[in-house]
């Protein structure tokens, strides 16, 4: 059955999940509320586009249901920097509680680190998610507090692409387009999944008009396996050396 949103929050909008999920979403003729805790820089990211801004802070639970008010899906896009990654199951639970006042389902874009450290050539929702260290564990804890309130969750691979400013592979990708060599995580032969940003928010914005998304968990592919060495070697037939 499919479900279409009459207005959607986007939470944690500024970030490259964020923003391109709102670009997504206005491409299907979709209202957009884009919510970050800063208005200034809201109005940056979204200059000249038609969306609704409204600066909020999801540790604020009255600043963020007045943010979601009249949304029927609030999606949760943030991405937390190392140093307050522990807030991340305290947001969820202040949107889960906000959704819920307002009547709103609730979707969440995460990753793949929850299911952190593995020993599997691949991941996919039925991996264990037993991995205690401070930036895996907040992850699953806002997870869970997503799917015990009837919420999707989407797990990215690492992606690369447009606004993308931390990931392996756009940082490989970026020391090639210096001129210099690349760095990798692990062995340079090792292949490991990505997604092209803009391509993995489509399939996100799929999932989110369909019913049966909804209280349960995603593994979303990416464009294919790659190692650093074939990374290295697609880079330079693109740059010429």
């Amino acid at each position: 059955m499919t479900f279409i949103p009459s207005r959607i929050a986007v939470v944690g909008a500024t970030g490259p999940t964020g923003a391109h999920l709102v670009d997504e979403l206005l491409a299907r003729g979709r209202r957009v509320r884009v919510v970050s805790r800063s208005l200034n820089r809201l109005e940056r990211v979204f200059e000249g586009i038609e969306v609704e801004r409204e600066a909020a802070n999801a540790l604020d639970p009255e600043a963020t249901r007045r943010a979601i008010e009249g949304c029927d899906l609030v999606v949760d896009c943030i991405g937390l920097p190392p140093a307050t990654m522990d807030e991340h199951g305290s947001t969820a639970r202040v949107l889960v509680d906000a959704a819920r006042d307002a009547g709103a389902r609730c979707l969440q874009v995460s990753s793949y680190w929850a299911f952190l450290p593995t020993d599997r050539e691949v991941i996919d929702e039925s991996s264990p998610r037993v991995g205690d260290h401070p930036y895996y564990r907040p992850r699953r804890e806002a997870e869970d507090v997503m799917l015990a309130a009837g919420a999707a969750v989407v797990h990215l691979p690492d992606f690369f692409g447009p606004r993308v400013h931390t990931s392996t592979v756009q940082r490989a990708l970026k020391e090639a387009a210096r001129g210099g060599p690349i760095r990798c995580i692990g062995s340079p032969g090792t292949r490991r999944d990505a997604g092209f940003i803009p391509d993995l928010m489509r399939s996100v914005a799929d999932l989110a008009e369909h019913e049966k998304a909804y209280g349960t968990d995603w593994g979303l592919p990416g464009t294919g396996p790659v190692s650093s060495v074939e990374l290295a070697r697609l880079a330079g037939d693109h740059l010429g050396h």
